[in-house]
């Protein structure tokens, strides 16, 4: 397809739509278990720690696999690496519809369900970055993590409309695949004629991601927000039972607020603060603020005042994620040559937060208590907005960076057929 007038290929759009379409999928089918949640744990013995388990075991996956799945899709391509692990996840969706039977076989269903969130997750920005120039990045970043919330929020909220969990996860499995077929047939790695990256030795990519601080920096950001964010949409229901007491089906449907909300401000929030000059200094506040009126859901009355804080919370809030998990690819000195390697170390650092915090350190240190739990979700929220004042406002400036579009590095690049 030919490049339109300003240098851009419109079939961009076709590449944002089967990645946010993936990335949909992938949360849709992660989430769905936190509706059925009661059906599991009748009908499959789990207990509470073993459910929490088998829904974050794909965060796990992506902790381990991040890094080295960046490190090969940097060295052989984009493409090769998507296609195997969404294969590789369909099957794993399959085998939790048709052969989950305990908390073991679920948990590995859904272990092997989770190598496609290391690909959305590590690869998403690096390929985004590969079709979209600096100045569109936030609008492509805003939609891809829209999408995922919206997975979110539809996942939880339509889950209990099945007959049974198994119909549900009937309907999960024919989700994904239908994105991963449009995914294998409709994807393309870059715009044709752009330049290919030299080879280099596999290690050699990850070596310039991990010598780069910001990289670092953005992963500790993203660290403690995902960490707070993923401890806010599997505590709030209960808390909102113990502290307001509200009835258990009632407190359930605040996810449908808190992920709708999260999925707007995904997209609404980058373009926004792109039109303010400090960005990360508003973008910092934001958090704090967000933080606030979901901290703050927990005290006014329950009722609609509750789903106003909760959904302009996370509005506000989730204007991070789509601005610090492509920092990295934003950078001169990372871009798209190296954004597979830096993504998996964000990614990792993002997964980390998500599984080991509220998993471990929250329940280790707030116990049962739901006040000092959303007090610890709080501190988490306001660190990860400190982190984010430690970057370069460069990287949130999209639309003033000079950097190439298609290396981001000193590395020269030769003309050729891409593979990545």
């Amino acid at each position: 397809m030919r490049q339109s007038a300003h240098g851009e290929n419109p079939y961009r759009w076709v590449i944002l739509a089967i990645m946010s379409f993936l990335f949909f999928a992938v949360n849709y089918s992660e989430f769905e278990l936190a509706g059925v949640a009661g059906s599991l744990f009748g009908s499959l013995h789990l207990t509470p720690f073993e459910f929490g388990m088998c829904l974050f075991a794909p965060f796990l996956m992506n902790f381990a696999f991040g890094i080295p799945i960046g490190v090969v899709a940097d060295r052989f391509g984009t493409r090769a690496a998507g296609s195997v692990l969404l294969i590789v996840a369909t099957g794993g969706l399959v085998g939790r519809a048709y052969a989950s039977t305990d908390f073991v076989s679920l948990f590995v269903w859904m272990l092997v369900f989770g190598s496609s969130m290391v690909f959305v997750n590590t690869l998403g920005p690096k390929i985004l970055r590969r079709w979209f120039k600096h100045e569109h990045m936030s609008l492509a970043m805003g939609t891809f993590i829209g999408f995922a919330g919206l997975g979110v929020g539809l996942g939880e909220g339509t889950a209990p409309l099945f007959s049974s969990f198994t119909a549900a996860f009937y309907f999960a499995w024919m989700l994904l695949a239908v994105a991963t077929l449009c995914f294998l047939f409709g994807f393309r790695p870059k715009p044709a004629g752009e330049a290919d990256v030299p080879p280099q030795a596999v290690l050699e990519f990850l070596g310039v991601a991990a010598r780069n601080g910001y990289v670092w920096l953005a992963g500790i950001a993203v660290l403690f927000f995902f960490a707070a964010w993923v401890g806010t949409a599997g505590n709030l229901p209960s808390a909102l039972t113990q502290i307001k007491r509200a009835s258990p089906a009632a407190a359930g449907l605040l996810g449908i607020p808190l992920g709708f909300g999260g999925a707007l401000g995904g997209f609404f929030m980058p373009l926004i603060l792109h039109r303010i000059r400090a960005i990360k200094g508003w973008l910092a506040a934001f958090v704090v603020i967000g933080a606030v009126l979901m901290v703050a859901s927990l005290a006014v009355r329950f009722g609609p005042m509750t789903w106003i804080c909760v959904a302009v919370g996370a509005f506000l809030a989730n204007g991070l994620l789509p601005l610090a998990i492509p920092f990295p690819v934003m950078l001169a000195e990372i871009g798209t040559t190296y954004g597979g390697s830096a993504g998996g170390i964000v990614s990792l650092l993002q997964m980390a937060g998500g599984f080991f915090i509220p998993t471990f350190v929250i329940a280790l240190v707030a116990g049962a208590d739901q006040s000092k739990t959303f007090g610890a979700l709080f501190v988490l929220f306001v660190l990860s907005a400190i982190f984010v004042l430690t970057l370069p406002e460069r990287g949130f400036q999209h639309a003033a960076s000079t950097a190439p579009l298609d290396t981001g590095s000193a590395v020269p690049l030769r003309p050729g057929a891409d593979s990545h």
